[in-house]
């Protein structure tokens, strides 16, 4: 299931998917950067706490930043890929991480694709 929501800018966004939002995955994955954009700013691995919260602000890692337009900043769009509870259960109940990875490169296509 895909939830959207709109990511509010600073620090306090950047707290919520920083810690508040683990509960989802309790330690087990990163974040990580994804996409044209991403590579074009010279971001390829793990998600950086600073980074992340500069660009929810709108600073790029190159120092530029983003126009804000005369109604306001939106940090950003929060897309959520939840898995259906049977991938769940099977995952982390039976122990089958087939089924975790195969919702994970699910992911990564539909993301992909998207980006397109």
């Amino acid at each position: 299931m895909l939830s959207i929501s709109n990511v509010a800018e600073g620090k306090g966004a950047a707290d919520y998917y920083e810690q508040k939002d683990d509960y989802y995955i309790r330690g087990t994955a990163q974040g990580g950067w994804f996409g044209i954009g991403a590579e074009s700013l010279g971001l390829h691995k793990a998600v950086n706490g600073v980074i992340f919260t500069d660009a929810l602000e709108g600073k790029l890692p190159d120092g530029t930043r983003i126009h804000r337009a005369a109604g306001g900043h939106r940090g950003g769009l929060d897309l959520t890929y939840s898995a259906p509870k049977s991938v769940s259960l099977m995952s982390i109940m039976v122990g089958d991480q087939r089924v975790s990875e195969a919702h994970t490169q699910a992911v990564l296509k539909t993301l992909q694709i998207a980006e397109r």
